[in-house]
């Protein structure tokens, strides 16, 4: 879904986005959890403690470059929005009445600023 697809008005923007924290960050503490404990295990190969070792510091990256893209964006005069990166997509949920031209460029700009993804892996969906 990209910024020129219709806005998905039948979804009640406050609650998608407090519900959509509350899943992001379970599912968050879920791996953190996972991997923690499984690290922990002496049973464990240390080459996949490694790669669990550097899982982590890639959720931990995520989560700073979501938060960092998300402020820049509300800096910009959004309610709310939520992130989504990985190292391939970046997914942004903005809150808004309708997106402008302009508006959805600045947000691009932002995230090509922060990541190494290309612009055709950036999606906007916009919710009211």
């Amino acid at each position: 879904v990209d910024a020129n697809d219709p806005t998905v008005e039948d979804i009640d923007g406050e609650a998608y986005f407090a519900e959509a924290k509350v899943t992001r960050q379970r599912s968050r503490d879920e791996s953190v959890e996972t991997l923690k404990n499984m690290m922990a295990s002496a049973e464990v190969d240390p080459d996949i403690k490694a790669e669990m070792a550097l899982k982590a510091t890639e959720i931990a990256k995520s989560i700073e470059t979501e938060g960092k893209i998300e402020n820049l964006i509300k800096a910009k005069g959004f309610e709310d929005c939520m992130v989504y990166y990985d190292t391939e997509n970046v997914d942004v949920v903005v809150k808004t009445d309708g997106l402008q031209p302009e508006q959805v460029s600045q947000m691009k700009d932002i995230i090509l600023k922060e990541t190494s993804i290309p612009v055709e892996n950036i999606s906007i969906v916009e919710i009211n």
